[in-house]
């Protein structure tokens, strides 16, 4: 009886061992991987256009994912200026294609110059022929002029931005889908950097939320993502933008605030795309299965041992803990599984008494051989 109770508790033990040297594995295992490769696409506010390149969102984000201990690397082909015309028009290059090629995520910033710059030039237009024509344009002429409001012949020519808009979107997600079939694509909305004290900010509220309702309209037909950032711009009391006519800017471009708020939004919805994919793929069964061996070995066994004076009711059954364990977040992802490196600490720790508590019954073993 004493050489069986001396058996199981070396198999337990092994058991242990075995199941801690796993989980050091996949830990290196899993933080060794490939880095997520990303695309950011778009036009000037991409292109991080008024702020240096690491105050960009997209050098923000890419940061805030490693922050996550999410090894990524991403490549910025934004191009200040940029329409949806002109986006397929990149979209067509074969260097550009080769970018895009085996990407995990992209992301999209368009729109903006469709409607928003038209609608800015058209103003503008206006105020150079009012200075002209003004013997004497007072310092406040620019805060007096953006208090009028669009006229129904200038928004019903903007309106034709947003049906150029509608007609190129699908045309582009489907290209990205086609190039990338693997990847990720996150759209942002157009966010409106004209305050509501000012005139034509009524006028710039009719026409982005028709460009925004057409992205995320779109999204669930079309397969992509909606990163809502005129929701957030909306909502932050903050200075985002550089658009200041006290301060006689007109760049509509954000700050580095506003580029951290696009970036911290854009992590958000990758991530939780992240988490919702590996859930899937667990109530799919899409999991690492026992090899052969381990089911051949997955009978239950229950016993009672005796593990330092303690008795201990035992009921192994090896497939379940493996299971378990597998069920622990361990499933075959098709985008990127972040390192779960803090497990490292404790499972040499687990390791180190595991093997102590073997020295220690076998010694024992040795003392009671007669």
């Amino acid at each position: 009886m004493d050489d069986l109770l001396a058996l199981m508790k070396t198999r337990i033990i092994t058991l242990f061992i075995a199941i801690a040297f796993f989980m050091s594995t996949f830990s290196l295992s899993v933080s060794a991987q490939t880095p997520l490769k990303g695309i950011a696409l778009g036009d000037s506010v991409a292109a991080y256009f008024g702020v240096q390149e690491k105050d960009g969102y997209v050098a923000k984000l890419s940061a805030l994912l490693q922050m996550q201990n999410i090894n990524n690397d991403f490549t910025n082909l934004a191009v200040n200026g940029l329409n949806t015309q002109t986006l397929l028009e990149q979209l067509a290059k074969n260097d550009v294609l080769s970018e895009i090629k085996n990407a995990d995520i992209i992301t999209l910033n368009i729109g903006g110059n469709n409607v928003l710059t038209p609608f800015i030039e058209m103003l503008f237009n206006d105020l150079e022929t009012l200075i002209n024509n003004t013997a004497q344009p007072s310092p406040d002429l620019l805060m007096e002029f953006f208090d009028k409001k669009m006229t129904e012949q200038q928004m019903a020519a903007l309106m034709g931005g947003i049906t150029v808009f509608q007609k190129d979107l699908p045309e582009i997600i489907n290209i990205l889908h086609t190039e990338a079939p693997n990847a990720e694509i996150f759209v942002n909305t157009v966010y409106n950097p004209i305050t509501p004290e000012i005139g034509v900010y009524a006028s710039s509220e009719i026409l982005i939320p028709l460009i925004n309702k057409i992205i995320i309209d779109s999204a669930e037909e079309l397969g992509y993502i909606v990163v809502d950032i005129y929701s957030i711009y909306k909502k932050s009391s903050d200075n985002i933008t550089n658009f200041n006519l006290t301060a006689d800017s007109i760049d509509i471009h954000p700050n580095a605030a506003g580029h951290t708020l696009i970036a911290e939004a854009t992590v958000t919805k990758i991530l939780e795309n992240i988490e919702a994919k590996t859930a899937m793929e667990i109530q799919s069964d899409d999991i690492i299965h026992p090899n052969e061996e381990s089911h051949v070995l997955a009978a239950e066994t229950t016993t009672a041992v005796v593990l330092n004076d303690i008795e201990i009711d035992i009921d192994i059954e090896i497939e379940t803990a493996m299971e378990t364990q597998t069920n622990d977040n361990i499933v075959q992802a098709n985008i990127y599984v972040p390192p779960t490196g803090d497990i490292l600490p404790f499972t040499s720790l687990f390791i180190f008494i595991a093997a102590a508590m073997t020295f220690a019954f076998t010694r024992k073993n040795r003392r009671n051989i007669p």
